[in-house]
């Protein structure tokens, strides 16, 4: 797979400007075109909770649509004249990741940030992330509102496991894997399981075979664990991106159970590549 086209999602978070800058970063590393995505709301405002708001604070209400729609579009040209990226600004209504997810199905990759749990934002842009890895169809990066965000990706850990998921992730993130210099691929509680100690093998060979110096690295640990352990390989190792399959199991079970896709999206201070 190529990266021709990438689709951002674009709101009035504080924290937009870094997933912006990513993705314009990652266009010109890869001679992509972006197209940034704003989602405004439908006339209804009920994403606003307009029960609460009443009617007299309806026109407030429209003025602060407006400025965030006005602040976003600001900051994305901004950046885009420094950038000299071809990229297209578009402008939607209705429910967030539901319209990032249908523009998602027409491009290499979709960006989107990390859900800072301090930023008050409306309700159709809390879960953005979580529901677009769900329903894209593609790859999703995931960048974090805190922590490094290099577009640059030149160390990366795959988290591997015995799975579509997981396979898919890797097949949708091989340009960059080999333009990376550095590929550790992490599988745990491997030893225990000759199929899955097979697999990681294997992929480390496949990913060879076209061109991928990727070495293979096991840890045993509870299951309950797995995402921290990814997470701290990551950081010991000075990692710039992490690969990983998402979602195992249902998504009623990983929303009670909590899960590694979850850990990753929650408490993840580097970008995480993502594909379901």
């Amino acid at each position: 797979m190529e990266l021709k086209d990438i689709v951002v999602h674009l709101n009035a978070s504080k924290h937009c400007g870094r997933r912006v800058d990513y993705a314009l970063a990652l266009a010109k590393r890869f001679n992509t075109r972006v197209a940034g995505l704003y989602v405004g709301p439908t006339s209804d405002f009920s994403y606003l909770m307009a029960a609460q708001i009443g009617e007299d604070g309806w026109p407030s209400a429209r003025a602060w649509v407006a400025e965030w729609r006005n602040v976003a579009k600001l900051q994305f040209e901004h950046r885009l004249e420094a950038a000299n990226v071809a990229a297209d600004w578009h402008e939607t209504e209705g429910d967030s990741a539901t319209m990032m997810a249908r523009f998602a199905h027409h491009a290499d990759a979709t960006i989107v940030g990390q859900a800072d749990p301090n930023e008050i934002l409306p309700i159709s842009d809390q879960l953005v992330a979580e529901r677009v890895v769900l329903e894209a169809g593609g790859p999703v990066l995931v960048i974090p509102y805190e922590g490094e965000a290099s577009a640059k990706a030149q160390r990366v850990l795959v988290a591997w496991k015995a799975s579509a998921q997981a396979a898919r992730a890797v097949h949708d993130a091989l340009p960059l894997l080999k333009a990376a210099e550095e590929v550790v691929v992490l599988s745990v509680n491997a030893a225990a399981d000759r199929t899955s100690q097979a697999s990681g093998m294997m992929i480390v060979t496949h990913l060879r075979r076209h061109g991928i110096t990727a070495a293979l690295e096991e840890e045993d640990a509870d299951e309950r664990v797995v995402g921290e352990i990814i997470l701290s390989r990551a950081e010991a190792k000075g990692t710039d991106l992490v690969v990983a399959g998402a979602y195992g199991h249902s998504r009623a079970r990983e929303m009670i159970l909590g899960g590694v896709t979850r850990d990753l999206l929650q408490r993840a201070k580097l970008p995480v590549f993502l594909s379901h």
